[in-house]
């Protein structure tokens, strides 16, 4: 089973994000109401455990984040495997599973 951490500061956009991929299957979610929230969820390290598990490592691109720097840490290690705009992100995610 896949997880995906779902990061946003509104439970509403939470949820919207979690009904638009619950269609998916064999996929569990976490959620974080923030940055820090998220870092605890989901440090570098656990990162680097996923790819090398054979996982793949999505960001937001920068074209369509609202927060400025906020993929830059991964994409600067090279642990992303790949950009996508937000709405494209379930499609993408669906043609991995």
């Amino acid at each position: 089973m896949k997880t995906i951490l779902i990061v946003d500061d509104s439970t509403t956009m939470r949820r919207m994000i979690r009904a638009t991929l619950q269609t998916l299957e064999n996929i569990s979610f976490k959620e974080a109401e923030n940055g820090l929230e998220a870092i605890e969820c989901l440090t570098l390290n656990s990162i680097a455990w996923i790819k090398a598990n054979g996982g793949t490592v999505l960001t937001e691109s920068k074209e369509t984040c609202v927060i400025y720097g906020m993929p830059r840490a991964v994409d600067e290690i090279g642990l992303s495997d790949k950009r996508v705009p937000l709405y494209q992100m379930a499609a993408v995610i669906k043609d991995l599973n």
